[in-house]
């Protein structure tokens, strides 16, 4: 007994001892060193610009901006119904069970036993006489047998006297954390992306509008000049002119309508729905929506808060440099306690019985001698991909940023090319005007006048375009920014 109590006192002791100690590096967060503002801003300096501040963006939800029912509705049914979105969260429930898998290793494993034995022993006895031939005698045979009954338990607790479990378990968490991240960054940019594909398909639309106008006057214009060649006021090369015009228009729009069918089967898809389905809602033509009137960027320094691709970056370091933890520690000893107990007897009333139970207990330790390497190997292994990760979050820091410029520097540079297109739509609908009534008068040909309508649909067209395009700049912004203070997605813990 007291050999027993010496054991267990010495277990306690050395527990308590090791208790606290981890191998390998701590993680420490990174602080990247970014600019204290953004190159590109405030590169707009026309009127009309939609301005740029620093203040936080505090309201994740950026599309109810563009104050459009219809596209916030569109959101909304993408949070259940996206298949990406349902893959992401699917991949953060693998890593919560990794992480209880992980957490199971600090706990001992205890099981169940049973045994029921029927053993029976059969002996053959064979006699005879000697002589020049054998000659049995007699034969004869005894059996018996015997019973055994059993039941107890098992079991087995590695001590975790480096860290190797907890190191474990942190680096699942950290893959909890990362995939965490990753449904983020799917949820950021599957917003983008239909509020992307939303812009684009009522710029279209716009585009289809405009086209079909301007083929009926090219029509209407056909039509004149077809009377006026048939009481002979005009050339054959008047009508000609006027009809391949209106030709050319006329081919302009099948594209266009083509596009529309393929915005509206990308949003269908995005919804998680078969792509027709959105048609007979998304068929109906609307202009672009609403722009904001600013625009609040933050710092760069927000950056390594904000976007989820950094914030997952940092999680694979995390979990890298906590896997190194893992290998060192299989450079040391293992200690694992054993024990079983349980009762054991011929019959099956020995089963509860006091004086037919059995116990035992012991200690198994096991420590790496010669391995050819392979754990030094893994300790190299675990500080190589150490490196890689704290490298890929520097390059993620660094894309993020030039990412932010160069979307900020296209929202920018495109309202001061949208101002220069307004001017061009004014001074060709003048144009226009100019050159209808001289032909009229008979002081110029028919050729002036379909050059000067061909350069006002060409000056609304591409200012359409551009309007679409500052929007689609502004969601890339947004997207750039990381999306803005927005709320976790589903499942997420932490």
């Amino acid at each position: 007994m007291n050999e027993v109590c010496m054991y267990r006192r010495f277990c306690i002791v050395f527990l308590l001892s090791t208790a606290g100690c981890l191998m390998g590096p701590d993680f420490e967060s990174p602080s990247p060193e970014l600019p204290s503002d953004f190159v590109s801003d405030r590169l707009a300096d026309s009127k009309n610009a939609i301005q740029t501040n620093h203040e936080r963006i505090e309201d994740g939800e950026w599309w109810k901006g563009f104050q459009d029912p219809l596209l916030v509705s569109l959101m909304e049914r993408a949070e259940n119904g996206n298949l990406d979105r349902q893959l992401a969260e699917a991949r953060i429930l693998e890593a919560r069970a990794n992480l209880n898998i992980a957490t199971a290793g600090l706990f001992p494993t205890i099981s169940l036993t049973g045994l029921a034995r029927n053993n029976k022993n059969t002996t053959v006895v064979v006699g005879g006489a000697g002589g020049s031939s054998a000659a049995v005698s007699g034969t004869g045979s005894s059996s018996s047998s015997s019973k055994l009954y059993q039941a107890g338990f098992d079991a087995t607790w590695e001590l975790d006297l480096w860290g190797e479990i907890r190191r474990g378990r942190e680096a699942a968490l950290a893959d909890l954390l990362s995939a965490e991240e990753s449904a983020h960054a799917t949820m950021l940019s599957m917003r983008a992306e239909i509020a992307d594909k939303y812009f684009s398909l009522r710029g279209t639309q716009e585009r289809i509008d405009l086209a079909v106008k301007n083929l009926e006057s090219l029509d209407k214009a056909a039509s004149l000049i077809r009377e006026k060649y048939d009481a002979g006021f005009v050339t054959r090369l008047d009508l000609a002119n006027a009809e391949s015009e209106a030709a050319t228009a006329r081919s302009r729009i099948p594209p266009l309508r083509a596009q529309e069918q393929k915005l509206i089967f990308a949003l269908s898809i995005l919804l998680g729905e078969a792509p027709n389905t959105l048609a007979s809602e998304l068929s109906a033509h609307a202009i672009l929506p609403a722009l904001p009137t600013s625009v609040p960027l933050g710092l760069p320094s927000d950056l390594a808060r904000r976007r989820p691709d950094i914030r997952k970056a940092e999680a694979d370091l995390h979990g890298s440099t906590a896997r190194i933890g893992v290998a060192v520690a299989n450079l040391f000893p293992t200690l694992s306690l054993t024990g079983s107990g349980g009762f054991r007897g011929e019959n099956l009333s020995a089963i509860g019985d006091w004086a037919k139970r059995f116990w035992s207990y012991g200690a198994n330790v096991s420590m790496p001698i010669f391995d050819g390497g392979r754990v030094v190997g893994n300790v190299d292994i675990a500080g190589a991909r150490g490196a890689q990760s704290f490298l890929t979050y520097q390059k993620t820091v660094l894309t993020a940023l030039g990412e932010v410029e160069n979307t900020l520097t296209d929202f920018s540079l495109e309202q001061i090319r949208r101002q220069a297109l307004e001017t061009s739509v004014e001074q060709s609908a003048i144009a226009l005007s100019v050159a209808m009534r001289q032909y009229q008068d008979g002081t110029t040909d028919y050729l002036n006048v379909i050059s000067a309508q061909r350069n006002y649909y060409s000056a609304q067209d591409a200012f359409v375009q551009s309007k679409q395009t500052i929007g689609n700049n502004l969601i890339a912004l947004y997207k750039a920014l990381g999306g803005g203070w927005e709320e976790k997605p589903k499942g997420q813990t932490s």
